[in-house]
């Protein structure tokens, strides 16, 4: 019930924000994008880099409503199942097949979506929904699936795990370039042949919509010659979350409005080295906590299953209530905090310029970038993961600039190898940019574990 409660949440929630989200242009990277990220688009990566010169610096930058959104897991692909459906499975193919969610069947699904943003001079304003729904399946329903009932054999619960957040943050940056230092810094920089310096930070506020955890869960299931026996629990905090039961079934409701509120600080620095490479460094989420005020309940969840048999299961006639007993029940509580991951970026961006290129090949390639991107994170859970992530991104602008074009790929982080690639449209003032992410795979959508899609739009003036 406590992991299908959140599902249900998860749903709801996509049902508000599924019109749009952001970020086209750095999915196309593969998220190498710290050291290109400019303007607005700093606001997300290092929001020192909005005291960085660019193509568009001095101009006002306007984000039309944008998304991204993002579905996948650790384990499966189609190419997983074109192989084994419909075939016996030997106990190789069971071990292979368990091999894969050693650490459990883990389950992301990720959304955002830009309402506004407006950035003026070296100040940043951006207004975001983001929804990012975490899920975990231990390792032993499935065990239990292929191989059955083994005499002695005891599947455990205890990995189970989910954890659900929708949110409105709204960014507010200001980057303050770093011109009036002393002689002596000045000429130290020289040295290294830094010609711009800047830092910056920003403020987010987090406007809760809706949270749901699952807390500790534990329980087995254990196999005897005859029999099988087993008993387990579960506890669930939820936030704007309300189970309505008066036509005898179960149906979740998701309450709207702000339920709690926190604060996040992303502080930066950035540094343009020779005029055409830029590096960057930042630390996002900083302190991220947000308290959950209105409508916060527990849920509790357990069973219990004694002298279970194959002769039981067939004789029950009452839908399984006389072969295993379950409990819940659910109470109001008092405030609770969850937290907003914190992570850090470091990022590099070459550019090769118009007039290096050369006039015969304008047409091919307006100007040609290449970046690498290093995200650590401190934590786990909502997209972050502790694992290091590694990405590397090529951007170029096809027809004289007119039609941008992007390759990525990525190692690490929680969904191994990724490659990506996106194309946009720029006329005048206008740019528009789509994005495509392989998750598990470079190439292949069939031996895919996951896929994300991201589309931005704005306005330059």
């Amino acid at each position: 019930m406590a992991v299908g409660m959140i599902a249900t949440v998860m749903a709801a929630g996509k049902k508000i924000e599924a019109a749009g989200g952001s970020g086209a242009r750095s999915l196309g990277m593969a998220g190498a994008y710290t050291g290109v990220a400019r303007n607005l688009d700093a606001i997300d990566w290092n929001p020192a880099n909005l005291g960085l010169p660019s193509r568009h610096f001095g101009s006002s930058i306007l984000i039309l409503p944008s998304f991204a959104l993002g579905l996948g897991n650790n384990a499966f692909c189609l190419d997983l199942y074109e192989k084994y459906n419909g075939k016996y499975l030997t106990e190789q193919d069971k071990k292979a097949i368990l091999d894969l969610i050693r650490e459990g069947l883990k389950i992301y699904t990720n959304l955002q979506y830009d309402i506004f943003g407006l950035s003026a001079w070296r100040i940043g304003f951006k207004n975001t929904i983001e929804s990012t729904f975490d899920l975990t399946l231990t390792q032993g329903p499935f065990e239990f699936a292929l191989r059955g009932t083994e005499v002695g054999k005891t599947v455990r619960l205890d990995d189970l795990g989910a954890e659900l957040c929708v949110l409105n943050r709204t960014s507010v940056s200001y980057a303050h370039p770093l011109s009036n230092i002393s002689a002596a810094l000045r000429e130290e920089l020289d040295k290294l042949e830094i010609s711009q310096l800047s830092v910056g930070l920003t403020l987010n506020y987090l406007a809760g919509l809706a949270y749901a955890s699952l807390e500790t869960p534990k329980g087995q299931i254990r196999f005897d010659k005859y029999y099988a026996h087993g008993s387990g629990e579960a506890i669930m905090r939820a936030a704007g979350v309300e189970v309505d039961s008066t036509d005898g079934g179960q149906e979740i409701k998701f309450r709207p409005g702000k339920i709690g509120s926190g604060f996040s600080l992303d502080l930066g620095v950035a540094a343009t080295v020779k005029k055409n490479l830029t590096v960057g460094l930042s630390l996002m989420n900083l302190g991220g906590e947000i308290n959950w005020e209105k409508y916060t309940r527990e849920f509790r969840f357990s069973f219990s299953a004694d002298s279970l048999n194959v002769v039981k299961v067939a004789q029950d006639t009452t839908g399984g209530d006389s072969l295993y007993t379950t409990a819940d029940s659910s109470y109001a509580i008092g405030p609770f905090r969850s937290r907003y991951p914190t992570y850090l970026n470091l990022g590099v961006a070459y550019r090769l310029n118009p007039e290096k290129i050369g006039e015969n090949i304008r047409w091919l390639a307006d100007e040609l970038v290449l970046a690498f991107n290093w995200r650590q994170g401190f934590s786990e859970g909502l997209g972050i993961s502790r694992k290091a992530r590694f990405a590397f991104g090529l951007e170029t602008g096809l027809l004289w600039g007119y039609l941008p074009f992007r390759l990525g790929m990525a190692l690490g982080g929680r969904y191994g190898v990724v490659g990506t690639y996106g194309i946009g449209l720029k006329l005048g003032a206008f740019t528009c940019d789509l994005a495509f992410e392989n998750r598990g795979h470079l190439f292949s959508s069939s031996a895919a574990k996951g896929k994300a899609v991201a589309m931005q739009c704005k306005f330059a003036f």
